[in-house]
């Protein structure tokens, strides 16, 4: 399946063979620009920089992922800008366009453009949500499907309220740490593989002629590397290359084409939240549907309805089907509390629903509060583990080649500098 980054549209495209020829396509040409961009790069540095010129793949990729993630929070923070406006027009019961219009006359051009866009979406008599979908594609997909089910139930200022002030439950901009983790292990492994293949042509063998000639056998930790290289060193080497080039012209896809296709992968990554992460993703689903809940139960609606409509929420695959399981309960005429415990809800959810009170609205807001501010001590340790455990790990690596370089080195030292070759020189 192929669907659109930042689509709100909970099903994705359906896989045709001119879908799939041109997203590849597509994929292809932009590792092919950023392959270019790259080489640009090494060029200007060979003719200007000519002692540093090993450092080209380094910046050169460097640089691009620091211009995607520029261009990528610059716009997020652009939508957002535009999105408090709207909130305020739609809070305040203002004439939306107007509002925008005036808006757009004292904001920089980043900003005045998508408000323009927003503008002449409402002009042309789309709902809210769907101009917002169209001209703010920056915004994450939770937050746009928030956006999109509370205009349905008619309670589309509290989500607008929520979305532009940073509320706890409503997500925020993506971590830029994120980065750091697809690029550093991925440039310094296929560093360490380009040297090895180097190191495996041009300097083994040189070593093992020299160790022949003194009659030393080379290092255990050196034939291990040697052998290692010599079987899969080119192809490690490749596909970190190859990953490389995927990445970087990802990235560039991403600053020219705010809307790009993906491929889905809700289908892989649903399930391994749920078995690694299934606290995280409850939390995170339960919070977004206990807000609409309690955006219906003020407005007067049934809450079956509200129900069915946070199955359209961004949320996993398996609390969804959990959700729909708790809406068929109440079709049936089961209780509140009694249907939620039957879907396997938290207990926490059931025990408050079951005290009826006469404020549902005012529990549902808490509960939306109680799971959008919890969190993980485990999630919590394993995010902040990771950047000592990839430098922990590369440092390894990097420790392994040196000891192939050094132990050898080492050896015919003590090997060279012994009684018995010193009584020959």
């Amino acid at each position: 399946m192929i669907e659109y980054a930042n689509s709100s549209t909970p099903e994705p495209f359906i896989w045709t063979p001119f879908r799939v020829l041109g997203f590849v396509g597509s994929a292809i040409a932009w590792a092919g620009i950023a392959l270019f961009f790259m080489l640009l790069v090494g060029g200007l540095f060979a003719i200007f920089v000519r002692p540093f010129g090993f450092l080209t793949p380094l910046l050169s990729f460097t640089l691009i992922l620091l211009l995607a993630s520029t261009v990528r929070d610059t716009r997020r923070r652009r939508a957002l800008s535009a999105l408090v406006y709207l909130e305020q027009a739609v809070r305040l019961n203002l004439p939306l366009t107007p509002l925008l219009a005036s808006a757009r006359l004292s904001e920089r051009p980043g900003v005045a453009r998508r408000l323009l866009h927003l503008e002449e979406l409402l002009l042309a008599g789309s709902s809210v949500a769907d101009a917002v979908d169209a001209s703010l594609p920056e915004l994450p997909p939770r937050t746009r499907r928030n956006i999109r089910s509370a205009e349905r139930l008619g309670r589309l200022p509290t989500s607008l309220s929520r979305a532009s002030r940073h509320d706890p439950s409503t997500p925020q901009f993506h971590d830029p740490t994120i980065v750091f983790y697809r690029s550093y292990p991925l440039l310094l492994i296929a560093t360490i593989s380009v040297v090895l293949v180097m190191l495996s042509i041009f300097v083994m063998p040189r070593f093992q002629d020299i160790f022949r000639d003194f009659g030393i056998p080379l290092p255990a930790i050196t034939v291990t590397l040697m052998s290692f290289t010599n079987v899969l060193g080119p192809i490690v080497a490749a596909l970190s290359l190859l990953l490389i080039f995927i990445l970087a012209g990802r990235a560039l896809w991403d600053v020219f084409v705010p809307r790009r296709p993906r491929i889905a992968t809700r289908w892989f990554i649903d399930p391994l939240e749920w078995t690694f992460a299934r606290r995280s993703a409850l939390d995170r689903g339960l919070a977004d549907i206990c807000n609409l809940l309690a955006d219906a139960a003020e407005a007067g609606l049934p809450l079956t309805t509200a129900l069915a409509e946070s199955e359209h929420l961004d949320l996993n695959h398996f609390l969804r089907r959990r959700i729909e399981h708790w809406r068929r309960l109440l079709d049936t005429g089961s209780s509140l509390p009694d249907s939620a415990r039957a879907a396997h809800l938290p207990p926490i959810l059931v025990g408050l629903l079951d005290t009826t009170p006469a404020d549902l609205a005012a529990v549902l807001r808490f509960l939306s509060r109680y799971h959008a501010g919890r969190f993980s001590r485990t999630q919590a340790l394993l995010r902040a583990a990771v950047v000592p455990a990839i430098a922990f790990t590369m440092g390894i690596l990097v420790a392994i080649v040196a000891l192939g370089l050094f132990v050898p080195l080492i050896s015919l030292i003590n090997a060279v500098s012994a009684p018995q070759h010193r009584s020959l020189l």
